[in-house]
């Protein structure tokens, strides 16, 4: 009996200090991002950029309202593909003739709901009913790196935070592709400020299913 109470104790000792650790990582990149008060200031952003594959650039323009919704436009050749995202359901308009704005499944808008919180998934994460764990360290290209796992309401990430920035340099996310469900791979990078808060302006994707492409951000208004 009292080596089973001791290995309770450690147990619960270890989840603290995990939590603790959680907890320090998200303080660090908030401070490294600009501050929690200044992210609480966005309630709306207007990107306008375009995704590059192999030679050949898509352009977009993305508009959003905190936790109200959010408008993809991606203009494909002259044609376009529309997104919109609102905290119940989203819709999507693609590229087949004859396609009109359809509703997306219930897999599909779970990836895509998280979008909409556009100050930070991290601000008031467990007021949210989401959780944070912290999984511990991960090396690439001779860096080190912080993984936090998050459940949020909707899907699950895991985050990879630069040990000496405090940046988050990479999430895996799951993702829809053509119809079916994958795990993908997004690299933040080129942070830039705006309104006193960081934001990456280019992100490397990739997806098991052999999609790649880059986004880059040529013009971000918070």
């Amino acid at each position: 009996m009292k080596k089973l109470y001791l290995i309770i104790l450690s147990a619960t000792a270890m989840l603290t200090v995990r939590a603790q650790k959680a907890e320090e990582i998200i303080e660090k990149y908030f401070t490294a991002i600009g501050g929690i008060e200044n992210c609480r200031k966005i309630q709306s952003v207007r990107v306008k950029g375009y995704y590059q594959k192999k030679h050949q650039k898509t352009p977009f323009i993305i508009q959003g309202i905190h936790m109200t919704g959010e408008r993809i436009e991606i203009d494909q050749k002259g044609k376009k593909i529309i997104v919109i995202i609102t905290p119940t359901a989203s819709w999507t308009k693609g590229l087949l003739k004859g396609d009109t704005m359809h509703r997306d499944s219930e897999k599909e808008f779970r990836t895509k709901a998280d979008d909409l919180d556009l100050q930070s998934e991290f601000i008031d994460y467990k007021s949210k009913g989401e959780s944070i764990q912290y999984l511990g360290k991960y090396e690439e290209d001779n860096k080190q790196y912080y993984k936090i796992k998050m459940v949020t309401k909707h899907t699950r990430k895991v985050y990879y935070f630069d040990q000496q920035t405090g940046l988050i340099y990479k999430v895996e996310a799951p993702s829809i592709v053509n119809g079916i469900e994958t795990n993908s791979v997004t690299k933040w990078l080129d942070y830039r400020e705006i309104a006193g808060v960081k934001m990456p302006f280019k992100l490397d994707y990739q997806c098991d299913q052999g999609c790649a492409m880059t986004i880059v951000c040529e013009k971000e208004e918070i």
